[in-house]
């Protein structure tokens, strides 16, 4: 398949390469198909390219890059959708923005990713995990609570 982006062009991706949010992420609830870019340029940093939207690609990263003792306890009516048989089978995502000149991660939203079935969806996690932690800042991050 051939998608047309606006940031990398046009890219070939396999069927099995697209993950679906079945609920859409949160504030984009009507955009459900993406698949994960690397960065040409940052090893660390994934874009989610939008499959129907050339121009909305979200910079993502591995939480545990910046804290590496981010947990992610969710209940488990949260995740059930994944159809996870196994917590391996995980991938987890914070969403990178730009605040001010800095650029931050939000640890209380992250996106789960069944990386057998590419089902995904964004949770909210219950604790006081950062909404913005700022990148390069070292951080020792709460365990979230089930």
């Amino acid at each position: 398949m051939q998608i047309s982006t606006s940031r990398f062009g046009t890219i070939s991706c396999a069927a099995a390469e697209i993950w679906l949010f079945p609920r859409g992420l949160i504030g984009l609830e009507d955009q459900r198909h993406w698949v994960l870019l690397t960065d040409p340029e940052n090893e660390r940093l994934g874009w989610l390219q939008n499959l129907c939207d050339r121009e909305m690609a979200l910079p993502v990263v591995s939480p545990r890059e910046y804290c590496p003792d981010y947990d992610v306890h969710v209940k488990q009516s949260d995740v059930a959708p994944l159809e996870l048989a196994d917590d391996r089978q995980a991938l987890v995502f914070a969403t990178v923005a730009k605040t001010g000149f800095q650029l931050t991660i939000n640890l209380q939203a992250p996106l789960l990713v069944n990386k057998q079935n590419c089902i995904g969806r964004q949770v909210l996690i219950a604790n006081s995990q950062p909404l913005q932690l700022p990148v390069g800042t070292t951080s020792h991050v709460t365990k979230a609570a089930a």
